[in-house]
């Protein structure tokens, strides 16, 4: 039989429960307590470093923990039993933290009662917002329980708007309440007039005389008091024409001698000829209008006018409603839209004021003329509105408090002026709401501002000025109305004007609609102020930071952070997020979004404001709404985690793997999907982990649990799915519960609570290969109450007896650590050459600086009191003197004291705790052919393995075999260099060899390290003798 040795290169496989011929190297069949690190080998595991006590930690409830950076590291415990309660303790020393309530918030921690189900939560800089899945999430609609918060405002039906486009000569403008059918009468213009003597039918008239007394002209303008004549106008003019009627015979008698004469001397009349000539046509000459006359005198003389034709039109006048008529021409008067508006305000008033002139329904109204319109109110609703204007018709329109075109809203309005927008009558799919904000400036009213005389301020939509200097009270609500002298607690005012003008038309949220959620059903936040102290609140707008525990810049201010109500839209265009009437059981951040979990629904927030989950519009689509999809599968989807990765975000239901993502460069509404990727079961307890290039995720319905990494290539293709566990399949209970990971170390460690036994895994890629990928086992002082990993460190809270102990095991050595409990000069390696210095190895371990010393000379005992109660007597409570590595086990042990006999420690550095004892089980070893190939049927002796050491104390290794008394060789690890007596271990590797002399498979060799100090096993080799035993056939 041939001589031989083979090498194992190192014991970094962790377990593998598979036959031990099919085995890589390196695998063992147990390893517990150890620590496989691919640089320096396999190690003790590092000690559980005492870090503190937990005060008021009670039974039960959720742990979890907060990281916000390197100096800041909590561990909270929610309460959900009896009195709920948030607890919540530094990491860095086990010290409690005063958790209060914010001013205006709960005073009370009520929303985490009822929980069953892990609570969802996440971090974001100083607030924690953490969800009880249990707790509906409700509407604030007065509702179960709720308090009603409607958004401000109302759509009212007392005021209006009357725009007017253009104006024209001889045009009606017509503006009419509550008479939307607004009709037209024939009205009747004279169009030809004809003028006669009164008395007579002829327009001439002669008289014996040629004095041409009756020659002259006549104006006429109507008035209200002519009757049908009102407004007609026309101008009688009267000529004379003078002629010889006839002459006379005149004799003429002389006397004497002259004869007479005789004369015939002409009868001169006058004929007086009157015409008409029509100047106005008038507004209305009747139907009748034939059979009307109007006498006119000129110069003494009647003349009767009649209208000999006339033509009709449609007016209306006669309605009911404000109407004004624009002079005919502009020989007339000049029209302007100012004229237009002022007579049209007035006529408004006079038709629908109080006590108007011409009251057609006393409506209370009031009127204000704004740019090219009319802005009214009334007291009493009116339910329409119609108009009419311009030479067309259709020069004038109105509005209310409702509108069909944003594009016919004015440019010039009051300010605060509210409208619903229906694009499409028969549908409330497409309405929203815009408010007009007058562009001022003029500074708005404020609480607690100092005022000086002559200062401008708005309030309620109004101008006030300052009369009085002063400062407002903080409790006052400013002036309003138009009154004057009124005070603000400080400051005194007087009306000034109503703000109009020039401005913008701003989308809003409809009015009096239910504005958000229910601030106290939704998720709650826990406040950090870094100053030791947290607050519990709602995120509700209202909540004030609490002026005794709130740094200072915060005190008295309101919270930064709550749930945004809408700001736009109704309950159609704007509805609330499918969370709404369900619980929320998870919350994620993604793309600068807030994203939470209900049921089958993901929920994402607007980008960037993580707490607004409603639309900034509703006309448009927007990349930065809200995200609301749904998960489907033939199986229930309900998501159950929720994980984020860099190529969109994993959900995991109970029974398939989907993911969230886009194909775009934007994360929205339109380009967002839902796609079902894999259909593995998944754990409901075990959270699923990021390791930064895959995800790891398990599932607990067999006999044991399973864990499974998925490598996502792309959205298009099946993921790649690995079962880690394969080559231990019935290593891990199926009853875990808890998960912790560490990317950075390539570290999964799972466990249960109330279990002191914890399973991990770790890998290690170089480059394209997995390198490492090992289980292995630690036993922790305690019962597993919480775990995490955070830097290089590993933490654990366990339950020891009835205390809560934080621990912290170093797996990275960290270059400015104190090295505190290196054993001797400290000079043996360096931390950055090796993992770790030669060092006691303990759980709950302490130096001298965190006990205390009491000797008494006469018995020559020490006694030390401990910061936690020593469990389990003196069984594995141990001290080890660090300048020499003496280890001591107590006398006696009571209550947090023991006591080591014939020592005094007062002045000797130590470090104490409990022991823990390190075991790996290994393989039994066959004659590799090549790599991966046994020689199972040969005759293989082994005579002696030899293993290499790194730092290491003590170690044991126990050799049992079914034919010979078991054996236990002992090794004492690196010795005393020869020049260094009475010194540490100073070099960094030691080779040693362990006797066996049995066949390969009659024998089991389990290496154990009981001894509180580092140990490491780099690699080994076997020594043996190889015979094949096989018989060739011919």
């Amino acid at each position: 039989m041939p001589a031989i040795n083979q090498r194992i290169p190192n014991f970094l496989g962790g377990v593998s429960q598979q036959p031990d011929f099919i085995k890589f190297p390196g695998q063992v069949r147990t390893c517990h307590n150890a620590h496989p690190d691919v640089t320096f080998g396999l190690q003790k595991r590092p000690p559980g470093e005492y870090v503190g006590k937990l005060a008021n930690a009670v039974d039960g409830g959720q742990w979890f923990d907060i990281v916000r950076d390197d100096d800041e590291k909590y561990l909270i415990q929610v309460i959900t039993t009896g009195t709920p309660n948030i607890r919540v303790w530094d990491l860095a020393d086990g010290s409690e933290k005063t958790v209060v309530f914010c001013d205006n918030g709960p005073q009370n921690f009520n929303y985490l009662s009822g929980a069953t189900d892990p609570f969802g939560k996440l971090t974001i800089n100083d607030y924690t917002i953490i969800t009880n899945p249990q707790k509906t999430v409700r509407a604030a609609d007065g509702d179960n329980g709720t308090t009603a918060r409607n958004t401000a405002g109302a759509v009212a039906t007392n005021y209006g708007f009357i725009s007017v486009a253009e104006i024209g000569y001889d045009t009606e403008y017509v503006a009419a309440l509550n008479n939307p059918n607004l009709s037209t009468t024939t009205k009747y213009r004279a169009q030809a007039l004809k003028v006669v003597k009164n008395g007579t039918t002829s327009n001439t008239f002669e008289e014996t005389n040629n004095k041409g007394d009756k020659v002259g002209t006549q104006q006429f303008m109507g008035t209200s008091s002519d009757g049908i004549w009102e407004d007609v106008g026309f101008t009688v003019t009267v000529n004379a024409t003078h002629f010889v009627d006839s002459y006379d015979k005149e004799t003429h008698v002389h006397g004497g001698d002259t004869p007479d004469t005789i004369q015939w001397v002409p009868d001169y009349h006058t004929q007086y000829t009157a015409s008409v000539t029509l100047t106005d046509t008038g507004l209305d000459v009747g139907s009748n209008w034939a059979n009307q006359t109007k006498i006119i005198s000129v110069n003494g003389v009647d003349w009767k006018v009649t209208i000999t034709q006339a033509s009709d039109y449609a007016s209306y006048a006669d309605s009911a409603a404000a109407v004004i008529r624009t002079v005919k021409n502009i020989k007339k008067g000049i029209i302007s839209l100012d004229v237009v508006l002022g007579r049209l305000r007035q006529k408004l008033i006079d038709c629908y004021g109080n006590g108007g002139s011409s009251t057609v329904a006393n409506l209370g109204l009031t009127a204000e003329v704004i740019g090219n319109g009319i802005y009214f109110e009334t007291t009493t609703a009116f339910n329409s509105i119609a108009c009419k204007g311009g030479v067309t018709g259709d020069a004038m329109s109105a509005f209310t408090s409702k509108a069909q075109n944003i594009a016919k809203l004015p440019g010039q309005c009051r300010n605060g002026y509210l409208c619903k927008v229906s694009n499409t009558e028969d549908s409330a799919a497409d309405d929203y709401y815009v408010k007009f904000e007058v562009a001022s400036t003029i500074d708005t009213w404020k609480n607690s501002t100092a005022y000086s005389v002559g200062n401008k301020v708005i309030n309620d939509n109004r101008v006030y000025v300052c009369d009085q200097a002063g400062t407002s009270h903080a409790s006052n609500t400013g002036p309003s109305g138009t009154g004057a002298n009124q005070t603000d607690g400080g400051a005194r005012w007087d009306y000034d004007s109503n703000l109009s003008g020039a401005g913008t038309w701003q989308e809003i949220v409809a009015p009096g609609i239910t504005a958000g959620f229910a601030y106290e059903t939704m998720p709650h936040a826990l406040i950090n102020y870094r100053n030791g102290k947290f607050a519990w609140t709602t995120l509700d707008p209202d909540v004030v930071h609490p002026t005794a525990h709130a740094p200072t810049a915060w005190q008295g201010e309101k919270i930064q952070n709550y749930w945004v109500d809408k700001v736009v839209g109704d309950e159609y265009t704007n509805p609330m997020p499918t969370f709404v009437d369900q619980a929320i059981s998870s919350l994620f951040f993604v793309r600068n979004r807030l994203g939470v979990v209900s049921g089958e629904q993901v929920v994402i927030s607007q980008p960037a404001d993580y707490f607004n989950f409603f639309i900034n519009s509703a006309l448009s689509v927007s990349d930065a709404d809200p995200i609301d999809m749904a998960a489907s599968d033939v199986k229930p989807a309900i998501i159950r985690h929720v994980l984020p990765i860099q190529k969109g975000v994993m959900l995991f239901s109970e029974a398939a793997q989907f993911m969230l993502f886009t194909e775009s460069e934007q994360f929205s509404p339109k380009t967002a999907q839902i796609k079902k990727m894999s259909a593995f079961d998944c754990s409901r307890e075990l959270i699923p982990i990021d390791t930064g290039t895959s995800i790891i995720f398990a599932t607990n319905k067999s006999s044991y649990t399973k864990v499974f990494e998925m490598i996502i290539q792309n959205e298009d293709s099946p993921p790649k799915v690995v079962e880690q566990t394969r080559v231990v399949p019935e290593y891990i209970p199926n009853d875990i519960d808890d998960i912790s990971n560490s990317s950075t170390n390539g570290l999964v460690t799972i466990g249960k609570i109330g279990s002191n036994v914890l399973y991990t895994y770790k890998y290690f890629d170089g480059g394209q290969q997995r390198e490492q990928s090992a289980w292995y086992s630690w036993g922790i002082e305690g019962n597993l109450i919480h775990q995490l990993y955070t830097g290089g460190n590993y933490f654990t809270v366990t339950k020891q007896g009835s205390e809560w102990i934080v621990q912290r095991y170093e797996l990275v050595v960290s270059s400015t650590a104190t090295r505190s409990y290196t054993v001797g000069s400290g000079t043996v390696g360096s931390p950055t050459t090796i993992s770790r210095r030669f060092e006691a190895c303990l759980d709950n371990m302490v130096d001298r600086s965190q006990t205390t010393e009491a000797y008494n000379a006469t018995t020559k005992k020490t006694t030390i009191t401990y910061p936690y109660t020593i469990q389990n007597g003196t069984t594995n409570l141990r001290l080890v003197e660090l300048s020499d590595g003496n280890v001591r086990t107590p006398s006696s042990v009571s209550g947090s004291t023991a006591v080591y006999d014939n020592v005094d420690l007062r002045s000797i550095e130590f470090a104490t705790g409990y022991t823990y004892t390190t075991e790996v089980a290994l393989p039994t070893y066959y004659y590799s052919i090549e790599r991966g190939s046994y020689d199972v049927d040969a005759d293989l002796r082994i005579h002696r393995l030899n293993f290499e050491l790194g730092i290491s104390g003590p170690l044991e290794f126990h050799l049992t075999s079914p034919q010979m008394a078991d054996y236990i060789h002992y090794e004492s690890g690196i010795v005393n260099d020869i020049s260094m007596l009475n010194k540490v271990p100073s070099q960094l590797y030691k080779n040693i060899s362990v006797p066996i002399y049995r066949k390969n498979n009659k024998y089991d060799m389990t290496v154990k390290i009981p001894a509180p100090f580092t140990a490491t096993l780099v690699s080994a080799s076997w020594d043996g003798k190889f015979n094949t035993r096989r018989h060739a056939r011919r």
